[in-house]
């Protein structure tokens, strides 16, 4: 289960560890939100419309964040060094830089982008799978299954 803000989001996927990460779309974007990406996913998102650049840079902290989530606590500071834009891997796959030693030693994350949602959310596993299933209640308590890509 992954706590974003006020919404509680329930994602599981069959034998495989997972971790979620997700990342409210910033009202505009400076320099400073840029520092954890890399070159490939800056020069990226200087590429992007005006219109929809905010929700690319939420949606690519999603990834990133779930993808180091996966390697242990701690992780986040290789942020920078992660480039989670998944070019030509339809898969998903992002290739994890080595971690500081105590860390869970992942070295690939499958990295599945969950739609539908006000923020966006991907959630990371260790193993090649097609599908990560994810629920949320809205404020009326209704739950809502999330569909996944990657």
């Amino acid at each position: 289960m992954y706590r974003s803000h006020d919404t509680l989001i329930t994602v599981l996927a069959r034998s495989t560890n997972i971790a979620v990460g997700a990342h409210p779309v910033p009202s505009r974007v400076t320099d400073d939100i840029l520092l954890p990406f890399s070159q490939e996913e800056r020069d990226f998102i200087d590429t992007v419309s005006l219109r929809c650049r905010a929700r690319w840079v939420a949606r690519l902290w999603a990834r990133k964040e779930a993808a180091l989530r996966l390697d242990g606590p701690g992780s986040l500071g290789l942020a920078a060094e992660t480039n989670t834009l998944l070019g030509g891997a339809l898969d998903g796959t992002v290739t994890l830089p080595p971690a500081p030693s105590g860390l869970n030693g992942v070295s690939t994350a499958y990295v599945h982008d969950i739609a539908s949602h006000p923020e966006p959310i991907a959630a990371a596993v260790d193993t090649h799978i097609s599908t990560v299933y994810a629920w949320y209640p809205n404020r009326t308590g209704t739950v809502h299954h999330i569909p996944s890509h990657n």
